[in-house]
């Protein structure tokens, strides 16, 4: 409605996120693979005495798709227990991540709307959590680094939107 008849690029969606999608005329979408189970194996390569891996994650049917990501690589990694902190109100988030076991990482997914259906801007919480948590904070976005968090399996947003202008000129 803002730009009729302008194309339109859209990026930074992971594929598995919008693979049934059909955009409608004009729309080009840019997707890419976050690497959830890469930031899995980062944590475990990292702290091989882990135990417990904490998923910190939004409520939203659409970040579900992320979840289940890293849910299947915690399950495929073996020998470590989940604790689900996805869906819960921030605060609730941050009063449990204070608080996690011996031997847990975090691993902070995409993070939009909480259990109290409040918005967010995820990647603005990333300080919030990590410095909150007792344990180490990991994640895929490179956006996040220099937030708290320790690393993950990175994916670089410069490098979609230089992907994003070639497609859009």
């Amino acid at each position: 409605e803002l730009w009729p008849g302008r194309p339109v690029v859209v990026c930074g969606l992971d594929e598995r996120s919008v693979r049934d999608l059909k955009p409608p005329p004009g729309f080009a979408i840019l997707t890419t693979r976050f690497d959830m189970e890469g930031a899995v194996r980062a944590a475990l390569a990292l702290l091989p005495d882990t135990r417990h891996v904490a998923l910190v994650g939004g409520a939203s049917r659409p970040e579900q798709v992320y979840h289940d990501l890293i849910r299947q690589a915690v399950a495929r990694a073996g020998g470590v227990d989940f604790i689900d902190l996805t869906k819960l109100p921030l605060a609730d988030v941050l009063a449990r991540v204070s608080s996690l076991p011996e031997h847990t990482v975090i691993i902070q997914s995409s993070y939009q709307i909480d259990g109290a259906r409040r918005r967010f801007y995820g990647i603005d919480l990333v300080p919030h959590v990590s410095s909150a948590a007792n344990r180490p904070v990991f994640t895929p976005l490179d956006l996040a680094l220099g937030r708290g968090v320790v690393g993950g399996s990175i994916v670089e947003f410069q490098d979609i939107g230089r992907d994003a202008a070639r497609m859009a000129t």
